[in-house]
């Protein structure tokens, strides 16, 4: 029996293990680590970072290879548009993530 998995907006305890988690699965998957997350300071610090106004980074409490990472990317996109993002079909300019490959932009 499969328990359900929590959706929840990042605490400050969850910076060292999110920062080792990304990291680790960087390299399993032999993404990129330049032009990302991997490499961006602001890794060590994610909960800093989504404390900002109309930002929220959301973590998911279960167990790796369950199919919880494509849910959790697409709570994420939906929690940008309710912000009021909107999805572009190219980088407007040099945010330092060079190999993403989702860009949203607000509008203020």
């Amino acid at each position: 029996m499969h328990s359900a998995v929590i959706f929840r907006e990042v605490k400050k305890e969850d910076n060292v293990l999110l920062a080792k988690m990304i990291r680790q699965v960087f390299k399993e998957h032999d993404a990129p680590q330049s032009g990302t997350v991997f490499s961006d300071p602001t890794t060590d610090d994610l909960f800093g970072l989504f404390r900002k106004s109309r930002s929220v980074l959301w973590v998911a409490e279960s167990e790796r290879g369950k199919g919880t990472g494509r849910q959790l990317m697409e709570l994420c996109i939906a929690s940008a548009r309710k912000l009021g993002f909107r999805k572009l079909s190219s980088p407007l300019g040099n945010s330092g993530h060079t190999t993403c490959n989702i860009w949203m932009l607000l509008e203020l």
